[in-house]
């Protein structure tokens, strides 16, 4: 078609952790802290609870405050983030806390900057000398630390990405430089260079590489790395469980100085999940396995799910046994009640939930397929989809003189403006009729739909307009 095109240029940028204005984000925890993690079980300490609030003040500025306290100490803080269209993100806070007989305060500056093709960031975070918070001990030493990052993603170039970290108390220093390198291929996989050196009291340097590509439904890699003058190679090959459920797999292998061998099978359930692992060691061997589940108050009732590590959603569909899809992605089909328990949505952002309409009876369309829905971090929303239940099935529809209507013709309900096609012999098949409805099909004739006619499977006139 000819025209006239206009193109508008328009600077933006976009950060998930910004709020809304007038929008406030809050969370409210407490517990008992882990203590001696990976080493025992079922080790816990000082009860503590904690609290966070934040507060979008404009399109641009979002303000923070938290709190902590536990059998050790006690801190609060307050921030905020701010974001330029040009510039990228800014971040700063500050924090006091006591802890026993000590005080301390850390400060905390950052700046990062998201774009194409180029993403880079730098952060500081200075704490004094008894500065306390969850999870650290009291009578901590002062601390500064430092992180940098720059990455790069040319077309056709590949993908390269370069990251320093100072880390620097009273009593140690350590910095550490990684490179990483990912090559554009023309074949498929994905070969990835790393080079990193870490000096604390001496040099260390660590390299490797990795080649990774698709096996039929699985995916394999090889890779080979050297660190302190010795070599390990190591083979993988896994098949990851369909998020919608089912089985997964997964087996590596590696060799060198320490030779191991790991097998491993997962189950994704419409509740539950559930690993088992083995492996060996240097002729020691080990098996291992977890089960996780989560109990939801949603909806006005008791719900299990799979373990919830972000936002969800409860899906109410009204219809048992059809598939849930999340942004085009299946994940479960709905119980007897027609409902579903999503999980692992993304906070702050759009989320798309629909339904496999096909799996829908004909006699009970939805009004909209798919929902869309904006949950907060570590909380639920409902995602209610409004079916049409009416009478649904077919008739067959015949002229005045009692001959059927021509094949592809249509018929228009007046009271939605729904068009039903004309099929082999005047049927046609008629849905969402709750109420007596008059319809129109080509050339005007007119005729009264009754929801007893489809029950009934009659066999309709379509009558001329009179002039």
């Amino acid at each position: 078609a000819l025209g006239r095109e206009q193109i508008y240029s328009q600077n933006f940028y976009v950060d998930a952790t910004l709020l809304r204005p007038g929008v406030s984000d809050y969370s409210l925890g407490a517990g008992m802290e882990r203590a001696s993690f990976g080493y025992k079980s079922n080790d816990y300490r000082n009860a503590f609870a904690a609290a966070r609030y934040r507060y979008g003040i404009s399109p641009w500025l979002t303000a923070l405050a938290q709190s902590e306290t536990s059998d050790d100490g006690s801190r609060i803080g307050a921030g905020a983030a701010f974001a330029a269209t040009k510039a990228g993100r800014f971040d700063v806070s500050y924090a006091r806390s006591a802890s026993g007989a000590r005080d301390g305060e850390a400060f905390q500056a950052a700046w990062r900057f998201l774009g194409d093709p180029v993403a880079l960031g730098y952060s500081w975070e200075h704490s004094t000398d008894g500065y306390w918070r969850l999870g650290w001990g009291r009578n901590s030493d002062g601390r500064t630390l430092q992180t940098a990052f720059l990455a790069i993603n040319p077309a056709g170039f590949g993908a390269a990405s370069i990251t320093w970290i100072d880390d620097q108390n009273e009593r140690q220093a350590m910095r550490t430089l990684g490179v990483n390198f990912s090559p554009h291929l023309e074949t498929p996989g994905d070969l990835q260079f790393n080079f990193t050196r870490v000096d604390d009291a001496r040099a260390h340097y660590f390299a490797g590489i990795r080649f990774t590509m698709q096996v039929g439904g699985a995916t394999a890699s090889i890779s080979l790395d050297h660190a302190a003058g010795r070599l390990d190679p190591q083979a993988t090959m896994q098949s990851p469980a369909d998020p919608a459920g089912g089985w997964g797999w997964s087996a590596a292998m590696g060799a060198g100085d320490i030779s191991r061998l790991r097998l491993g099978a997962e189950f994704i359930g419409a509740r539950n999940t559930a690993q088992i692992e083995y492996a060996r060691v240097e002729g020691r061997e080990g098996v291992r396995g977890s089960y996780q589940t989560s109990i939801v108050f949603v909806g006005g009732r008791i719900m299990t799910a799979r373990s919830i590590r972000s936002s969800f959603a409860l899906v109410d569909s009204g219809v048992p046994d059809v598939d849930v899809l999340i942004d085009n992605r299946r994940v479960g089909k709905t119980d007897i009640r027609g409902r579903f328990l999503v999980t692992d949505l993304r906070p702050y952002e759009t989320n798309r939930i629909s339904l496999d309409v096909a799996q829908l009876p004909l006699d009970m369309p939805v009004k909209s397929p798919d929902l869309r829905v904006t949950p907060a971090p570590q909380s639920g929303v409902m995602a209610r989809f409004e079916t049409v239940s009416a009478h649904g099935g077919e008739i067959r529809v015949v002229d005045d003189s009692g001959a059927p209507l021509p094949l592809g013709s249509l018929l228009l309900r007046e009271d939605d403006g729904e068009r039903f096609p004309v099929g082999h012999n005047g049927r046609a098949y008629i849905s969402g009729l709750k109420t007596p409805a008059r319809y129109v099909g080509d050339g005007g004739c007119t005729m009264i739909l009754w929801p007893e006619h489809i029950a009934q499977n009659r066999q309709i006139t379509c009558k001329a307009a009179t002039q």
